[in-house]
């Protein structure tokens, strides 16, 4: 199973990100391999529809969950769509941290509330 994370900067000391559309880069962490590619966000610097650009990333990079510190509206449908569970992290969380938590269920499930 791949987990995407959001996360502050690009390597593995970065903490996570408060924001998913605009974060400056994902962690795609393997946890049966015990392994991971960090990629820059292509949707950081859009002027608009971050979130769902961010979103088909992390679908094309084949992860099941995504964590990160806060996930928009326009992010939540996108990744709902793609059927990509959503997990909350405290903003500036520890990686590693982060993942072991979610290993274990302590993350808490992000459900945004249908309009």
């Amino acid at each position: 199973m791949k987990i995407a994370i959001s996360i502050t900067a690009g390597g593995t000391e970065a903490k996570v990100s408060s924001r998913f559309g605009r974060c400056p880069f994902f962690m795609i962490y393997d946890i049966e391999n015990d392994e991971y590619e960090i990629i820059p966000n292509p949707a950081i610097n859009l002027s608009g529809g971050a979130g769902s650009k961010a979103a088909e990333v992390i679908i094309e990079k084949g992860a099941s969950a995504i964590i990160s510190g806060n996930i928009g509206p326009n992010a939540y449908r996108a990744l709902k769509s793609g059927n990509i569970e959503m997990y909350l992290a405290n903003d500036s969380a520890d990686i590693k941290e982060t993942i072991e938590k979610f290993k274990n269920g302590e993350l808490e499930k992000f459900e945004m509330k249908e309009m």
